[in-house]
């Protein structure tokens, strides 16, 4: 079995997608109740490792899925990144475990999720508290 089908079995609501949709570039929706961000997946090792790396702007209503290996207490962290963001850990059944609503740029302090998790979600800084998302709800894809 190849690393991404393992990834996409590990998370059900990720079967709809096609092989295809993943990878360099490659976006989904993530909605939460009436919010919903567009978000590049990264999945590879590279992908994760660079993140959001070098870019100077995201705009409104985007951001980064970090797929991540297997579940376990991920840290996050903004070494290269300029732009001031949030990030939600998310279960592998899709529910929020915690949310850090600051992540300051260029911050070589790591932030990690409370319990092993399958997911990261970034996004703007302040994104999850605008849409009123909180550790317990759902990230449907």
């Amino acid at each position: 079995m190849t690393k991404k089908l393992l990834l996409c079995l590990a998370f059900p609501a990720l079967l709809a997608l096609p092989p295809a949709a993943f990878g360099a570039e490659a976006t989904l929706e993530v909605r939460f109740r009436d919010a919903t961000l567009t978000a590049e997946v990264a999945q590879t090792a590279e992908e994760l490792k660079h993140g959001l790396m070098g870019r100077e702007s995201l705009p409104e209503g985007r951001g980064m899925l970090f797929v991540m290996p297997r579940p376990d207490s991920w840290c996050m962290w903004m070494k290269g990144t300029s732009i001031p963001l949030s990030v939600a850990f998310i279960l592998e059944d899709g529910t929020v475990s915690s949310i850090v609503d600051e992540m300051k740029p260029f911050s070589l302090s790591a932030r990690c999720a409370r319990e092993p998790v399958s997911y990261a979600l970034e996004a703007r800084k302040g994104w999850f508290a605008r849409h009123g998302v909180r550790p317990g709800d759902k990230a449907r894809f």
